[in-house]
């Protein structure tokens, strides 16, 4: 995660794609996820429909697997 001058984080795809894959692998809620990392519930689902339409880059493999991510 990097802090830039206007206060506003900017994290990494590295970052975004492994918060995506705990949000789908660790069995919390979405929400509790989000607020473990300091989002709003709303941008994780956002980066979670990213990730589904390929806009993350690959995850995880073992995720595709699940069923949980239609890739």
């Amino acid at each position: 995660m990097e802090v830039v001058d206007t206060g506003r984080r900017r994290f990494s795809i590295e970052a975004k794609q492994r918060i995506v894959e705990e949000s789908y692998c660790c069995g919390d809620p979405v929400t509790v996820v989000a607020r473990r990392h300091g989002l709003f519930p709303g941008q994780l689902f956002g980066w979670r429909r990213m990730a589904r339409q390929g806009a993350l880059g690959a995850l995880n493999p073992k995720m595709a697997n699940t069923g949980l991510l239609r890739l």
